[in-house]
């Protein structure tokens, strides 16, 4: 009793039991409705992490393609000037063109003596591997024993003889070769073709890359 009159509990009463839940459960909803929103808050957040992520991962896998894809171009451009070159700088030296065919080519290369026929030592023969996918040249050995044979033999057959038996070993000139294709403008006629022109088609891990190219005999 105060001043005569008797507070009944209610509402700011101090022994307000009431009151005091009443702020308990509001604030445990409060508290319960703000981790709510710092879930759906972090789960939006880790969406646009991962769609941002997945642009970022796709613009890196096409930077890494388009960079290789341009290292293997220049590796082709290179081998393939490398290759031709070779194979050019053998027809110019070379004295005939002996035998030729499709992925073969059979040349009398200039020696130290002055040779009036074609010999063991002055033979090469270059021809595409289609198994190892490789340019080969087969010459013989500076050990061998040297050998003459007459202008108008099977060169073709003779320096595979000499193939298998050993006396013509192979050296390989271009490696990842798809094709090779011979042109002599005499067909291959022992001796009177001069010009040579081949085509060329290198393996990548990006495609094939085909040139072309040819050379003139400088001898007579």
């Amino acid at each position: 009793m105060v001043g005569g009159h008797t507070e009944l509990p209610g509402r700011g009463a101090p022994g307000g039991r009431p009151v005091a839940r009443s702020r308990e459960r509001r604030a445990w909803r409060g508290r319960r409705w703000g981790a709510g929103l710092t879930m759906i808050e972090l789960t939006f957040a880790l969406a646009g992490t991962a769609i941002v992520g997945l642009g970022v991962a796709g613009m890196l896998a096409a930077t890494t393609y388009g960079t290789t894809s341009r290292h293997d171009m220049r590796e082709l451009l290179v081998r393939g000037m490398m290759l031709n070159e070779r194979v050019a700088e053998a027809v110019r030296a070379s004295r005939q063109v002996l035998a030729s065919g499709e992925d073969y080519l059979v040349l009398w290369v200039a020696t130290a003596d002055a040779e009036d026929a074609p010999t063991l030592r002055g033979l090469l023969r270059i021809e595409l591997d289609t198994e190892a996918q490789a340019l080969l040249a087969y010459a013989a050995d500076e050990a061998a024993t040297d050998e003459t044979y007459q202008p108008s033999s099977d060169f073709a057959n003779l320096t595979r003889q000499l193939i298998d038996d050993g006396q013509l070993v192979g050296e390989r000139w271009g490696r990842a070769v798809a094709d090779w294709r011979i042109m002599v403008d005499d067909d291959g006629v022992a001796g009177v073709g001069r010009h040579v022109r081949w085509e060329l088609a290198l393996h990548a891990a990006t495609g094939t890359y085909t040139t072309s190219a040819a050379a003139t005999r400088r001898s007579e």
